[in-house]
């Protein structure tokens, strides 16, 4: 079937690619109906080249960087209808918001996508993106958080605990393939914004947080994405996390403190995911969020903790169908 025109792009064969993101008309999706996804500029830019340097990434989850999540990248496939990947690994956080101490977690990513939905991990958490469009990601999504209560450090151990949370929340998320700009590279650009707000009154709070980064194939089988992201958290979230009221100062040593509403913190992140064949990959990603504003001023973290927080993980992957 040749190519239909629709502005500067030259199209073929969209329907089947969700995460492409040109939304492409009736007419053409009418018109196409092959199981593969080809997008290609007109000029000199040719089909075999895109299918061979473009289509494996243009189909790779951006939901791996939402929050640095613990997910599996969704390599596009044959059969791109119906697929889940399940993984198992192990990874190591901070104790707690502001901790210098480390904490191993179990990691088991997972994805699940279809024509119309698609379920992945975020960490302690899933989130679904349910808008079938090629151009835009949106949905629900929700996290586990951790308690603050039994740390080594006495001097937080004195401090009122923090309960566990369940953050509910929603995200948006965009992206757009460096070759559709008449750039001859095969990354993407993505962006996206997402908002939680405990609902089990853990720390009773709400965040807001902002990541934009890249994907990019760095071989046939090893796909890599860095972002950069920044959170704003509300004053109940501070409050848990980083206040020392006057009775906790005289239980603890540490000196009164009132956090207020802001920025918190600042962050880099790094996943590597190298595809060993079609059943099996491996996925091994960083992250380091740096505490600003008063979470970086608060006696939680200048005089028991650290403003620099790191994480890290190892996950295994198989692509059951």
């Amino acid at each position: 079937m040749p190519a239909q025109s629709l502005g500067t792009w030259d199209l073929y064969c969209l329907t089947n690619c969700k995460r492409f993101v040109v939304d492409v008309c009736d007419t053409i999706k009418d018109r196409c109906s092959g199981e593969r996804c080809i997008g290609f500029l007109s000029g000199p830019t040719s089909r075999a080249y895109v299918e061979k340097r473009v289509l494996p990434v243009k189909c790779v989850s951006l939901g791996l960087v939402a929050a640095l999540a613990v997910a599996v990248p969704a390599i596009a496939d044959d059969d791109p209808t119906h697929n889940l990947t399940v993984g198992l690994g192990v990874g190591f956080t901070a104790d707690y918001e502001g901790s210098d101490d480390l904490q191993v977690i179990p990691i088991a990513p997972i994805t699940y996508e279809n024509r119309f939905v698609t379920i992945r991990s975020i960490g302690l958490g899933l989130e679904a993106d349910l808008v079938p469009s090629k151009a835009i990601d949106i949905g629900p999504m929700f996290r586990y958080r951790f308690s603050r209560d039994d740390v080594d450090d006495v001097r937080i151990d004195a401090l009122p605990d923090v309960d566990a949370s369940l953050e509910l929340g929603g995200f948006i998320r965009t992206g757009v393939p460096l070759e559709l700009l008449g750039i001859d590279d095969p990354t993407i650009v993505f962006a996206q914004l997402s908002a939680m707000h405990d609902v089990i009154d853990g720390h009773g709070g709400a965040l807001v947080e902002g990541r934009t980064g890249v994907i990019r194939p760095l071989t046939e089988s090893l796909t890599g994405i860095v972002s950069v992201s920044t959170t704003y958290a509300s004053e109940d979230f501070m409050n848990s996390f980083f206040d020392v009221t006057a009775a906790g100062s005289a239980a603890s040593g540490l000196r009164a403190f009132d956090a207020d509403a802001g920025l918190k913190d600042v962050g880099v992140a790094a996943i590597l995911n190298y595809k060993i064949n079609d059943k099996w990959s491996t996925t091994l990603l960083g992250g380091y969020s740096r505490l600003i504003g008063d979470a970086a001023d608060s006696p939680v973290v200048t005089d028991a903790g650290s403003e620099n927080q790191f994480m890290a993980g190892f996950s295994v992957n198989y692509k059951l169908f």
